[in-house]
């Protein structure tokens, strides 16, 4: 007697089976209604999607138009590159556009300067930045070396990099100090701890550890903190270390001396945080920074 191969019913490439009987009807009705409801769902992100597209787009028209820039300044990178950024912009002798487009909520990095006390022109809308790059179009050519020649040698222009140098901006320090403060007020936490800092002779003592710092390669040995420790004590009187870090729990585990220190662990969960942050360690009397500009800012 030969047997028959078992019949197996086909499948649909997504995994659902595609013979019409092959499932309850009941579960076939709730599959269909889910797919439906999935496609439903997709359109109307869809539709967002595009509003939001068009309506930043519109915006930064209107801003383009009213702004009528000389020059574009790319702001991009972390919090202390974009300080720099902007820095660099004010040494610029026109008006002045900034190109926000490569930071934003699904980026690595978000708009910073927005925090701080100054309202500048943005577009981020990707078509119009696109344009915009594409028209004498600036780079930075060596990194953290002064090029007088990007400010005097150019009337118009789109610029690109880092900037890394006060020779930029030296003239307009006073006016950066002003500016880079951040909008939202000390809670009592953060004005108890800025009280500290300003009635001890206080150190800063900077630590950057973060998984970026370390996949680079770039996290200075503890050695340098503790060295620098040990001189701050034998050249000033009474020093009081606070410690500020990208990652507060790291340095808690890994560093210890016999110094007083406090960690200054204040905010969590704050988006705002880093601001703040920023402002008691420019209040502190002393510095020991590392390699980052944000840390250079705030000795600054």
């Amino acid at each position: 007697m030969t047997k028959c191969p078992q019949s197996q019913p086909p499948v649909h490439q997504r995994g659902i089976a595609a013979t019409p009987g092959f499932l309850p009807a009941k579960i076939q009705s709730v599959l269909q209604h889910f797919q439906q409801s999935r496609k439903r769902r997709q359109i109307e992100k869809l539709k967002k999607q595009c509003g939001d597209f068009f309506a930043q787009l519109s915006e930064d028209i209107d801003t383009l138009l009213e702004t009528k820039p000389d020059y574009v300044v790319q702001i991009h990178a972390g919090l202390g590159n974009q300080m720099f950024q902007y820095a660099f912009s004010r040494a610029l002798k026109g008006k002045v556009l900034y190109d926000i487009s490569t930071l934003g909520p699904d980026c690595e990095h978000q708009f910073g300067l927005d925090k701080f006390c100054m309202d500048i022109p943005c577009v981020k809308n990707a078509v119009i930045c696109e344009a915009l790059r594409k028209k004498n179009t600036v780079v930075e050519k060596v990194l953290n070396k002064y090029d007088p020649e990007l400010i005097s040698g150019h009337a118009s222009g789109y610029f690109r990099g880092f900037f890394q140098t006060e020779k930029y901006f030296k003239p307009y320090r006073e006016e950066l100090v002003q500016v880079f403060k951040p909008r939202m007020p000390f809670d009592q936490s953060y004005q108890s701890m800025l009280d500290q800092i300003r009635k001890t002779n206080s150190v800063l003592v900077n630590f950057r550890v973060g998984a970026d710092y370390r996949r680079l390669g770039w996290v200075l040995g503890e050695q340098y903190q503790k060295n620098a420790m040990d001189w701050m004590a034998k050249h000033i009187s009474n020093p009081r270390f606070f410690v500020f870090a990208d990652d507060i729990d790291w340095v808690k585990r890994h560093f210890q001396t016999d110094y007083d220190m406090t960690f200054v662990d204040l905010g969590r969960g704050n988006p705002d945080r880093i601001y703040l942050d920023l402002e008691l360690i420019k209040n502190c009397k002393h510095d020991i920074v590392v390699n980052s500009t944000y840390s250079w800012w705030g000795a600054g």
